[in-house]
C-alpha cells in the first residue's frame, strides 16, 4: 500500500471490480483508452481472475483517503524483471480530474516503481489527441520516442498514438 498526502494506492480486490467497471465504461474515460469496447460484467470477473493472477500485469486502485471514493485505476502492463521494464497507464474518475490527483498518483508510483521494485525504464502510449495527458507526462519527464501513425480509430478519423518512456 501505497500512501500519499491525499491518496491511498493499492492492489485492486474483488470488491473494487465493479467501480472498475464503470470508471472504464465512461465515455469519457473510453475515449482516451486503446480499447474502447464496454465491458460486460462477466467479462470484468473474468479480468480479475486473469490479472489477480499475472505475473505481467497489475491493477492499483487509488482511493482518496479521507472518504475511500474511488480516485482511479494505475495499471501496469507487460512487467519484464529481466529487462526491468513496464508499462504504465491510468485512468481518473470524471470528479476527480483536473485537481493534481493523476500527478500525485504518477509522482508516488513512479518512486515506487523505480527505487521498490527497482525497474528501470517505464514507457506508455497515448492518444495525440490527449493534450492533457501529453502535458501530464512531459511534466513527469517521460521522453516522447515515437509516433504510432493512425494507430487508433475515433468517430470518423484516425488518431496517431506517442509513445512516451521515463528512465530510472
Amino acid at each position: 500500500m501505497i500512501r500519499t498526502e491525499r491518496l491511498i494506492i493499492r492492489l485492486i480486490e474483488s470488491q473494487d471490480i465493479e467501480q472498475v467497471r464503470k470508471l472504464h465504461n465512461h465515455p469519457e474515460t473510453l475515449k482516451w483508452l486503446s480499447d474502447t469496447h464496454l465491458v460486460t460484467k462477466v467479462e470484468q470477473e473474468s479480468w480479475f481472475k486473469k490479472v489477480s493472477t499475472s505475473l505481467t500485469s497489475r491493477r492499483y486502485v487509488i482511493e482518496l483517503r479521507e472518504t475511500k471514493d474511488l480516485v482511479g485505476v494505475f495499471r501496469l502492463d507487460d512487467i519484464d524483471m529481466a529487462n526491468k521494464s513496464a508499462y504504465v497507464g491510468l485512468d481518473v474518475s470524471i470528479d476527480f480530474r483536473r485537481k493534481g490527483f493523476a500527478l500525485e498518483t504518477y509522482e508516488a508510483m513512479i518512486t515506487f516503481l523505480f527505487e521498490e521494485l527497482q525497474l528501470n525504464r517505464l514507457s506508455l502510449i497515448t492518444l495525440a489527441t490527449n493534450h492533457s495527458a501529453v502535458s501530464l507526462y512531459e511534466k513527469l519527464g517521460f521522453i516522447k520516442e515515437g509516433i504510432l501513425r493512425q494507430a487508433f480509430y475515433r468517430g470518423t478519423e484516425y488518431v496517431n498514438g506517442l509513445i512516451y518512456s521515463k528512465l530510472r
